[in-house]
Formats: structure tokens, sequence, C-alpha cells
């Protein structure tokens, strides 16, 4: 168990280092996979919380999950350029629909991140 954690811990970072800028995107349909290579990581770091939180994996491990997942949240909004709203994802249309509404989740995810990582 604690390697799996650390080996999904040292991914999600390894990502989070490629993914310097994701609006820059070849493509439509790399900012897709770009955008869930880093929807994955987030999941893979919410459940290393989950772990800690149940207690089943130290407590010294939250700084360092809370700290990835705000930073992950950073870069959510770049990661659904116009044009990426259709093909291969399962991203809503209200994203494109309605940014100021996607926009304010966005800051809401941005802030409770925060939280987490303190």
């Amino acid at each position: 168990m604690k390697f799996r954690f650390i080996f999904s811990l040292l991914a999600a970072i390894g990502l989070f280092t490629l993914i310097a800028n994701p609006a820059t995107a070849a493509s439509d349909e790399d900012a897709i996979k770009q955008r869930k290579a880093v929807m994955k990581a987030v999941g893979g770091t919410m459940g290393g919380l989950k772990a800690v939180v149940q207690g089943k994996a130290p407590m010294s491990q939250a700084a360092a999950l809370g700290n990835a997942m705000s930073q992950f949240a950073s870069i959510t909004g770049q990661l659904f350029p116009e044009g990426s709203d259709f093909g291969d994802t399962r991203a809503k249309e209200e994203i494109w629909a309605k940014p100021a509404e996607f926009k304010a989740a966005v800051m809401a995810f941005e802030k409770a991140a925060a939280n987490i990582a303190k």
C-alpha cells in the first residue's frame, strides 16, 4: 500500500511538471488528452487524501497531497480551451455554454484545494 501511494504521488508530481502551460496544446485532441491526464491525477490525489482521512495512510502525507491538489486546481481553468468541447471527452457542455459559472466553480476548487494544502 505504501509503495502504491508513493508511486501515485510521484506520478502525479511528474505529470504536473510536464504540464507547464496547458493553453499551448498542439491541437484540440491534445488538449483533451492532457485534460484527461490531469483529471486522472486529481482523482489519484483525492484517493490519497481519502486514505489519510480514513487513517489508512500516515497523516505525514497530507501536506504533500494537499499541495499537489492545490497545484492541479491552479491549472484546471486552463484545461478547457475553446475547441476542446467535442470528440473523446466527457466534459460537460455547460463549461463552454456558461463560462461565468464554470469560472466560479474553478475558483471554488482553487479555494478548497488551498485550504486542504493548509
